[in-house]
């Protein structure tokens, strides 16, 4: 599964959970500045929560999705449109193969979170795929033309969440069983629970 970047947005990176444990080598965490966004990001698309995903500040990239996707996006509020449609925020949501996903600026807070289910495939360096510019360990920053490679492929990514069909962000609960619809509902109830705290309003 492929992402191609359209546009790099002001700065984005791939983040994980950090390069723990490597101080003694001189070497710096790096990581997601965000943890407990990043997280959550991941949480909603089912990946382990250390899982790497895109850290994007003030401004997001656009890019195109090449196959099915289900997405999370999490941390400061950001504008997310797809195909000209609003994509929500807090709760799973499913980008269609050949989708264009433009995200926006942030009216309030400086970055934001975009998760993949699966991951973002990147080469680890020291037991992590965060990128640290300053240092130079990892990858740079995104740029126009870069291609991101992500775990799951379509039948794995249905198979894993019980879709008798690609639950589209539009579609609401439609076209998913039981388990899955009551799983998504719940995200729900989580996503408001951590706006009326003020967490990430």
């Amino acid at each position: 599964m492929s992402i191609s970047v359209l546009a790099p947005g002001l700065f984005t990176t791939v983040q994980d959970g950090g390069r723990n444990g490597c101080a003694a080598l001189g070497v710096g965490r790096a990581g997601a500045m965000d943890i407990t966004a990043l997280r959550l990001a991941n949480i909603l698309v089912g990946n382990v929560e250390n899982a790497a995903a895109l850290e994007i500040t003030l401004r997001g990239p656009h890019l195109r999705f090449d196959h099915d996707s289900l997405i999370g996006l999490t941390g400061a509020t950001i504008q997310a449109h797809c195909n000209g449609e609003a994509v929500p925020l807090w709760r799973p949501a499913t980008i269609r193969a050949g989708s264009e996903l433009v995200l926006g600026g942030m009216p309030r807070g400086a970055r934001s979170y975009l998760a993949v289910a699966g991951g973002i495939d990147a080469a680890r360096v020291l037991g992590s795929c965060s990128s640290d510019i300053n240092a130079g360990i990892g990858a740079r920053a995104l740029a126009a033309g870069d291609v991101l490679d992500a775990w799951f492929e379509t039948d794995a990514l249905k198979a894993l969440y019980g879709f008798d069909a690609v639950v589209g962000f539009s579609d609401k609960h439609a076209g998913v069983n039981n388990r899955t619809a009551a799983y998504m509902l719940a995200l729900d109830r989580v996503a408001s629970a951590i706006r009326t705290r003020g967490l990430y309003a």
